[in-house]
Order: C-alpha cells, then sequence, then structure tokens
C-alpha cells in the first residue's frame, strides 16, 4: 500500500501547488481590490460599488479553498490530548476515522453546494453581470478541493496502518 501511495503522491502535490497558486491570486487580487476601493473613497470621495462584492467574493473562495490546503498537511485545529496515551499503532485508527468524516462531509459540500448554488441562479449581486450562483460554487468547489486531498489522507493512514500490520 506504502508503494501505491508513493505511486500517487506526485499528483497531490501537483494538485496541491495549483489550489495553492489559486489562492495567491485571490489574496493579490483581493488586496488590489481593496486599495481600488479605499483609493476611490479618499480621493474621488466615492468607491466603486463592485469592489466591495469583488473582495467578499475572493474572500469567500479563497478560505474555503485554503481550508483543503491545511487539511493536507494536518495544519487544522483537532484534538490531540489522548494522543500522548494512546500506543503508536492506534494512533492512526482515531486519525482515519476523522479523515472519513471529512471525506464524507466534502462530498455533502459537492452535492448540497452545487444543488444550492444552481437555486440561486438568476439573482444577480451588485454586480449586475455577475450571478449570485458564482459566490455559491466555492461550497462545491472547495468540496471537491477536499474530497482530492481527504483521499490522500485516507490512503496514507490505510498504508501506515497496512504497514504496521504487515511488520508485526
Amino acid at each position: 500500500m506504502t508503494a501505491l501511495y508513493n505511486k500517487i503522491k506526485p499528483f497531490f502535490d501537483v494538485a496541491y501547488n495549483v489550489v495553492l497558486f489559486i489562492c495567491k491570486i485571490m489574496l493579490i487580487l483581493e488586496v488590489i481590490f481593496a486599495v481600488i476601493m479605499v483609493g476611490g473613497r479618499l480621493i474621488f470621495n466615492a468607491q466603486p460599488a463592485w469592489c466591495s462584492e469583488m473582495i467578499l467574493t475572493f474572500m469567500v473562495y479563497m478560505s474555503l479553498i485554503s481550508a483543503a490546503l491545511a487539511l493536507r498537511r494536518n495544519a487544522h485545529i483537532r484534538m490531540d490530548v489522548f494522543d500522548r496515551y494512546l500506543p503508536k499503532k492506534l494512533l492512526n485508527i482515531p486519525d482515519l476515522m476523522a479523515d472519513v468524516a471529512i471525506f464524507a462531509f466534502s462530498i455533502m459540500m459537492i452535492t448540497q453546494g452545487f444543488t444550492y448554488a444552481m437555486s440561486v441562479k438568476g439573482f444577480y449581486s451588485a454586480l449586475a453581470w455577475l450571478s449570485r450562483k458564482f459566490l455559491f460554487m466555492s461550497v462545491p468547489i472547495s468540496g471537491v478541493c477536499i474530497f482530492v486531498f481527504e483521499f490522500e489522507n485516507v490512503v496514507k493512514h490505510l498504508a501506515q496502518l497496512l504497514e504496521k500490520e504487515e511488520a508485526v
């Protein structure tokens, strides 16, 4: 199982770098729109109405998609109070259970998020040309990212669990 994980790991590395690059671009665009908004308010005493909507949209996308990045690196908030009391062999089991639960949640994000995003089509935001569907599509898109990185975590934990059982 470890050999299988080592073969598919480069795919996940590329996916991670692509998602990280997209998050960086969104952060840069968010800062640019904030500068335009504040500059317009200070210089012209009026701000473009679309700037705050774009900042909100990029902030929502970046925060939801970057959660997948944290999950891949195991940088998310988690309770590890009992980790020092459990034997090393048992530590993978709670991690695997948590990964399966997050994996299931990502499937729910994809299905329910897509259903909701499709239900708001036709409603427009402050930007006359941008449908609210675009804002709500951030949920299923981040669900896909979480699905991909949680799949990697599940395979990695299964590989570690089976490797330890084979060694015994």
